[in-house]
């Protein structure tokens, strides 16, 4: 090697030192972005409204929560806060969606209950009539027809428990007053009748509401020819329970019949129940149909004697009452002064419950 070119090799040698001393090597890449975080929604947690003046409801909830996910993220529910929310539970789906190319979404659901809270007029009731208010039970089943008074299974029993189901804050009581074997009006020169015997029953018990149910005796003695007898019988009681302070009288068609041992009335019983209906309309008091309620079920209705009915007739018989009684006498527990007003309650805690007095958290209705 020459000296020229031995001088060349250690001067270069001499410059990477010095570069390298200098720091001058290789740079590094610089670390990627973290990834995006997948998108989530978090919902409320359950909303139960209570006493709602009217529905549809008008309910404000709190908003749901996302996270994760490329900004901005925009969010969707099936019914929207301060939307109508029908009476009963109803499903909230919410669903986010961001902006990633293509979007990414997540979904929650959450549920909101609207509660009507119902009171009726009367709490106190007279369950008044014959073998059938008593609860005379004929089943189909059996050999022989056996007879048998059962007031477990009686209508004013099934039907007292349908309106405390129905009105839990007041105390509800039906009295049962049925007397096997007798007749609405009395025969020529005798006692031996409802319209005999109510004025006593009415004022030992003081009902606020009369449940009238009788005649079929009368028509079972006299047929048609009886019809007249069983109507001033009736007329009677009405009057008579009207004239004691009784402020709701219910009165109720004959029940339909089937061919047995004791359905002696069959032909009077459509004729007879016409009169009846008329009655109602004339004295001004609330008409209950049993006979349109169970007429063409009468083989589950109706037992083997072909007039007293059977457990499940027994069960109709007290929703017909129910109802009757629910459509005239109920009215819907109300916000104070009776305005519609929007259910807000966007502000609460996890577990949201609106209503009237010791509901928590407290609500602001607007």
């Amino acid at each position: 090697m020459t000296p020229l070119l031995r001088g060349l090799v250690v001067a270069l040698a001499a410059g990477g030192a010095i570069l390298g001393q200098a720091g001058c090597s290789n740079p590094t890449r610089p670390s990627p972005p973290p990834p995006t975080p997948a998108l989530t929604l978090a919902c409320p947690s359950a909303v139960v409204v209570g006493a709602a003046p009217e529905v549809p409801a008008p309910v404000t909830y709190p908003a749901p929560i996302p996270s994760g996910g490329t900004a901005p993220v925009s969010v969707k529910c099936s019914v929207p806060s301060g939307g109508a929310f029908a009476a009963g539970d109803t499903d909230v789906v919410c669903t986010a969606t961001d902006s990633a190319t293509p979007p990414h979404q997540a979904s929650c659901v959450f549920t909101v209950s609207v509660r009507q809270e119902f009171t009726v007029e009367a709490s106190r009731f007279l369950a008044f009539g014959d073998s059938i208010t008593a609860g005379a039970v004929e089943y189909n089943d059996s050999v022989a027809s056996i007879l048998e008074i059962e007031r477990d299974k009686a209508y004013p029993t099934v039907l007292r428990d349908l309106l405390a189901q129905r009105y839990p804050r007041q105390d509800i009581s039906v009295l049962n007053a049925g007397y096997q074997g007798e007749p609405a009006g009395c025969a020529l020169g005798a006692s031996f009748c409802g319209a005999s015997r109510i004025s006593r029953v009415i004022d030992e018990s003081r009902p606020h509401a009369l449940l009238l149910l009788q005649g079929v005796i009368d028509l079972s003695e006299g047929g048609l020819s009886s019809v007249s007898q069983m109507l001033d019988g009736l007329k009677f009681m009405v009057r008579d329970a009207r004239r004691r302070g009784v402020t709701h009288i219910f009165i109720s068609t004959l029940l339909p019949q089937k061919p047995g041992s004791r359905a002696w009335a069959m032909d009077a019983i459509v004729p007879a129940n016409a009169r009846i209906r008329d009655l109602a309309a004339s004295e001004g008091v609330y008409l209950v149909d049993a006979y349109a309620g169970m007429v063409g079920q009468e083989a589950i209705f109706i037992g083997k004697d072909g007039l007293h009915p059977t457990p499940e007739g027994y069960q109709a018989l007290a929703r017909i009452f129910f109802e009757a009684i629910r459509d005239r006498l109920e009215t819907v527990v109300t916000t104070p002064g009776g305005v519609q007003r929007t259910l807000d309650v966007s502000a609460a805690g996890p577990h949201v419950e609106v209503g009237p007095q010791f509901r928590r958290p407290p609500v602001r209705l607007r």
